[in-house]
């Protein structure tokens, strides 16, 4: 069911649900963690941008570091889909 109709529904009810919840609890740690997380990964991003030892002229190196970063944060991207 990879990116099925059903996947994005499910996602969004339960997106919906998790929101109902914070709201009936102190968001504000939760809000605080995740303004960090968020914080943290555009500081990687910047220094794999900045880092010279990554240059090469497609910056192949610095898209698949960024994409690691991502990755190491849970988050994913379709950038190496179909890769081996």
């Amino acid at each position: 069911m990879k990116d099925s109709i059903l996947d994005g529904l499910l996602a969004k009810a339960l997106g919906q649900e998790i929101l109902r919840c914070i709201d009936l609890t102190d968001s504000a740690a939760l809000i605080e963690r995740v303004n960090h997380n968020s914080i943290t990964l555009l500081a990687q991003i910047k220094d794999i941008l900045d880092n010279p030892a990554l240059s090469d002229s497609e910056c192949f190196y610095r898209i698949d570091a960024i994409v690691d970063a991502f990755h190491a944060e849970g988050l994913s991207t379709r950038r190496h889909e179909g890769a081996t």
